[in-house]
């Protein structure tokens, strides 16, 4: 009608004719939260492009329709619309930092992996460097040249040191610390090991071998090996170097496992060795003494079936010496089995003018003294903590112009690793003595010996140990042992404590 008050188009047609937005102060904050929100004024134009399309051309025609309950819905739905810009916008921010934490990660590793190719690439040019020597030193000097680098791949290197200390209750200072008790007189306590004074550090092995084992590749082997210290040669106990072993082998192209040995060997005779370190005692036992431990001479081994084996051997006299005193020979033969944790072994030695053993003493060493040895040790061994053996002896002595003489011995000992680093060892043993017509007395003696070990590292070990042991005589009397610095005291018992380390290489 003329002169009436045109009606006010909705909110909503203003906005889509250009009209000022939404002036009432309910819709200002709004507005400021919408140009704060730089990503939601986007999606909000979107929103009210589309919101316009619809309502814009009928905006007129239904401007009397809009009521109170739409327009709230509207604007909730742009609230919402905006809370979800602002989840998404601190979605982005996160993502943002995690993908730069990863990137810096990455950045890391790709300098350690730079590193790793820098020492990868420096220890393949030493390694090349090293095979550039070998082969110049192999092919250098032709054939020979050839052979010292196929020795220098196949020889083995192995050793050990041995400090200790002990000391012996008894208080013997001019006595060796501990041995056993020879046949006649008194307090004469003959050396088995150490061979040296109570209250005394000492060396008591440096050993040092090298060599290659045959095989059906290299038929050739040989071994060198070196000791030192005062149970070096527990026979003279001289303060020098002593070539233990000194051979080189053979194996067969025919049998089984046959090998011929030639030089200076190990005797197979007996359960304990010379090495230290490689009983489970630090101390060599009585029957020990009684056993040759080295020959010069030839001895051939091989195997059996069901897990037998065999060793034949000739050697001088009846222990190893770089000078031979007479034309006489040993003669050696064992006959072995084996069967998973049982090993069982029985040796006899013929010895022609015998040298060392029991009554060494009482023989002329001359070739008409002939001494018979029979020799079983058996072997247990369980499992990887436990291991037992048992050594049996019987040597007879015939000499030419006296009765004959008779050594017994019997030796039982045993480990038990209680951890994997430590482990206990005892050992008893019982030796007799009995002599011809004539001769001195009988003698029985018994040593018992406990042993603790522990591993340091894998390489260096440390022992302590306790030895008591004591003689008898049928006749005549019983004190063998010094008792009492600078005295003529005697008794019949002692007890030695050892303390000794090793190391292996």
């Amino acid at each position: 009608m003329a002169g009436e008050r045109p009606r006010a188009l909705p909110k909503t047609a203003r906005l889509c004719h250009g009209a000022p937005m939404l002036r009432s102060s309910v819709h200002f904050p709004l507005r400021l939260r919408l140009v704060r929100s730089v990503g939601a004024i986007g999606r909000l134009a979107g929103l009210l492009l589309a919101v316009c399309l619809v309502a814009g051309p009928f905006a007129s025609a239904r401007a009397a329709e809009l009521d109170p309950a739409e327009l709230e819905a509207l604007r909730a739905l742009v609230e919402r619309l905006e809370g979800r810009v602002e989840a998404l916008e601190r979605e982005g921010r996160d993502r943002d930092a995690a993908l730069a934490s990863t990137e810096a990660e990455l950045a890391t590793q790709k300098a350690e992996l730079d590193e790793a190719r820098d020492a990868l690439a420096t220890a393949e040019a030493r390694l090349a460097d090293q095979s550039s020597m070998i082969r110049g030193l192999s092919n250098g000097g032709g054939g020979a040249g050839t052979s010292l680098g196929r020795f220098l791949e196949s020889i083995e290197v192995s050793g050990a040191i041995a400090p200790s200390y002990n000391w012996n209750f008894n208080n013997p200072d001019s006595e060796p610390s501990v041995g056993h008790p020879i046949g006649s007189g008194n307090d004469n306590n003959g050396p088995v090991y150490p061979q040296v004074k109570h209250n005394t550090f000492q060396l008591d092995q440096a050993r040092l071998a090298i060599g290659r084992r045959a095989s059906e590749v290299d038929r050739a082997g040989f071994r060198l090996e070196m000791l030192y210290g005062v149970s070096a040669d527990p026979g003279g106990g001289s303060d020098a170097p002593v070539v233990q072993q000194a051979w080189v082998s053979w194996r067969a192209p025919f049998g089984r496992d046959v090998e011929v040995v030639f030089g200076r060997w190990d005797s197979p005779i007996g359960a304990e060795v010379i090495y230290v370190g490689e009983n489970i005692n630090v101390s060599r036992g009585l029957i020990w003494r009684q056993q040759p431990w080295n020959h010069d001479g030839l001895i051939v081994s091989g195997g059996l079936p069901a897990g037998f084996s065999w060793k034949l051997g000739v050697a001088n006299n009846d222990y190893a010496e770089n000078f031979d005193n007479n034309d006489a020979k040993s003669v050696l033969a064992q006959v072995g089995w084996s069967d998973g944790p049982f090993r069982l072994r029985l040796n006899y030695m013929l010895a022609d003018g015998p040298e060392r053993g029991p009554f060494r003493a009482q023989s002329s060493q001359a070739n008409e003294d002939l001494q018979h040895m029979l020799d079983f040790v058996a072997f247990w061994d369980p499992n990887e903590r436990i291991s037992v053996w048992l050594n049996l002896d019987w040597i007879r002595t015939d000499f030419d112009d006296i009765d004959p003489s008779v050594f017994y011995g019997a030796a039982l000992a045993g480990r038990v690793g209680v951890t994997e680093k430590t482990g206990i060892a005892l050992r008893a043993e019982w030796a007799g003595r009995r002599f011809g017509k004539g001769q001195p007395e009988n003698v029985d003696a018994f040593w018992l010996t406990g042993t603790v070990d522990h591993a340091l590292t894998a390489s260096l070990s440390l022992r302590g140990e306790i030895a008591w042991y004591g003689a008898f005589r049928d006749g005549g009397p019983d004190e063998f042992f010094i008792n009492g610095a600078g005295t003529a005291d005697t008794k019949r018992q002692q007890t030695v404590a050892i303390l000794q380390a090793i190391y292996f290489f």
